[in-house]
């Protein structure tokens, strides 16, 4: 592992997104849920050599929950439209949007302190489709749309621990319970949308309780699963068992 934030103003680091049609760009949102707030937004250019600090002031003293790059408008810094998810701030909580490669941002969304948890783009629909996840639940829209669809409720455990996920198409959904957090897939049958759980339990049945996840998008049955905790599991088949790495 190479150091490469070592000239920032905050290491308290949350999300991350790379521009699948520049993989050299790199954007950084920074703050995290455990009172270690952020300054903004780093940007990157050269695959993580420079850092360029963006959003101090729209973003100052909150978490940057969400960064995604919308690959049907990316490739040059100038042009590049990416989308924030911001939480636990008084003044910016909600969903950001810039359109030149985070220089300048306009909110489209505003939110009480408790913002924004999770934030996904899925790029396979042209205009991308956006998934945030609050306190209502999950939602989505077309980039270019005016309205939001709820897609999952939320429910008694619902909090800042949601985390979202569009791979292949598919959404998943990491979802607070009480001492389980499972995962979810969104299938459709015969129309209709179901939330399929995937399991999220050790071999004597104890939940392992994550807090993040990663689906492999080589993968397009979505059977390999990451997820972290104080240390890493992996799955290769859908969460019928878990294996630390």
């Amino acid at each position: 592992w190479q150091f490469l934030s070592e000239n920032w103003d905050s290491q308290s680091i949350t999300s991350i997104s790379i521009d699948p049609n520049a993989p050299s760009h790199i954007y950084v949102g920074t703050g995290n849920g455990y009172a270690l707030y952020g300054v903004g937004l780093y940007r990157s250019t050269d695959g993580g050599a420079n850092w360029t600090h963006f959003g101090a002031s729209e973003f100052a003293a909150a978490v940057i929950s969400g960064v995604v790059v919308d690959p049907h408008a990316s490739g040059t810094t100038e042009s590049t439209t990416l989308y924030v998810a911001v939480d636990r701030s008084d003044n910016s909580s909600g969903l950001w949007r810039s359109t030149d490669g985070g220089a300048t941002w306009s909110r489209l969304l505003t939110r009480p302190y408790n913002g924004i948890w999770g934030l996904a783009l899925d790029p396979s629909t042209n205009p991308s489709t956006l998934y945030i996840a609050d306190s209502t639940g999950v939602s989505k829209k077309i980039t270019t749309g005016a309205t939001w669809e709820l897609i999952y409720a939320s429910n008694s455990n619902w909090n800042g621990g949601v985390r979202l996920s569009v791979v292949n198409s598919v959404p998943y959904l990491l979802s607070p319970t009480a001492g389980n957090s499972p995962i979810y897939k969104l299938n459709y049958y015969s129309g209709i949308a179901l939330w399929i759980e995937i399991p999220t339990l050790f071999a004597n049945g104890s939940p392992i309780g994550p807090w993040k996840f990663a689906v492999d998008p080589s993968d397009p049955n979505g059977n390999i699963i990451l997820i972290g905790t104080a240390e890493f599991y992996r799955t290769t088949n859908k969460g019928g068992t878990w294996g630390n790495i």
